[in-house]
């Protein structure tokens, strides 16, 4: 078995310098998903094609839970009205497990 030492020397040390620097995430990454609020039409099908149940909608509004999310995409392919789009962004660690579940109304 190897060492992690020999294992580091292998494949180099990568490091950057983030956060002092902004990182930009590469072309294809899956962030956090957002839904356009004017395109939804609460069909459900986002819900239904989540893996993980992290989507929940009632009868104003989508509620995706981050801490279940998988970041997989299913939820966009699924909507008929391409309502739901994965962002760049990937900063979402907090400390209220609270915090991670996102209400979007819609109109």
């Amino acid at each position: 078995m190897r060492s992690l030492r020999s294992i580091l020397k292998i494949k180099g040390v990568v490091t950057t310098d983030y956060p002092s620097v902004d990182h930009i995430p590469y072309e294809g990454y899956l962030g956090m998903p957002e839904v356009d609020t004017s395109r939804c039409d609460l069909s459900g099908r986002c819900a239904l094609a989540c893996p993980s149940g992290a989507i929940v909608l009632t009868d104003r509004s989508v509620r995706i839970d981050l801490g279940l999310c998988l970041f997989c995409g299913e939820c966009v392919r699924a909507c008929p009205n391409s309502a739901i789009t994965m962002t760049k962004m990937y900063e979402l660690a907090n400390k209220d497990r609270g915090m991670l579940e996102v209400d979007f109304f819609v109109r």
